[in-house]
């Protein structure tokens, strides 16, 4: 694939904006407003503040499993990418090759959605505000990578976005 060369496959201003632009506000709404239960119930069950000192919910068998899990998920999203679109050798109108980064950055946008769809599910309520900031965290990626691809100067990203369409067109069709 790189060849062990030391290349990024994401582009490094998209992905400064991975914790400003793409993450950040769901997770910071859901941990301000999602609870499972009302606050008047905390105050009357004071039971329910044990599982913490008791290791109940986070001990090392879960920190491991979320580990494993975590690999497990970025093989799932890289390898197929990798294989469709970089095994296939496909050529492009000027004779390039499909274009490292535009695997990458299609990688870069499963993460989002990725992350974003789970805190999606972990939410035990969801409002207006929750949903259209999970949902608009990703179509933000979506509209600064096209911005981005547009007037990059690097040959890298530019078009970027133009030549995944026109993979998934020509791949799938």
């Amino acid at each position: 694939m790189n060849g062990f060369s030391g290349q990024t496959i994401y582009d490094p201003i998209l992905f400064q904006l991975y914790n400003i632009c793409y993450s950040s506000l769901p997770i910071v709404v859901y941990s301000l407003f999602d609870k499972e239960k009302k606050g008047r119930e905390y105050l009357k069950n004071p039971d329910l503040y044990a599982v913490g000192p008791k290791d109940l919910l986070f001990n090392k068998l879960t920190f491991w499993s979320w580990i494993f899990y975590g690999v497990w998920q970025s093989l799932l999203l890289t390898l197929p990418t990798f294989y469709a679109m970089e095994g296939n050798f496909i050529y492009e109108e000027d004779g390039y090759m499909f274009n490292f980064w535009t695997s990458g950055m299609t990688i870069f946008g499963y993460v989002i959605i990725v992350a974003n769809v789970k805190v999606l599910l972990f939410s035990n309520r969801h409002s207006i505000l929750s949903l259209t900031l999970i949902f608009g965290s990703i179509l933000v990626y979506y509209i600064t990578y096209a911005i981005a691809s547009a007037v990059a100067v690097t040959y890298d990203l530019y078009n970027g976005c133009s030549r995944f369409y026109r993979f998934y067109f020509e791949f799938y069709n």
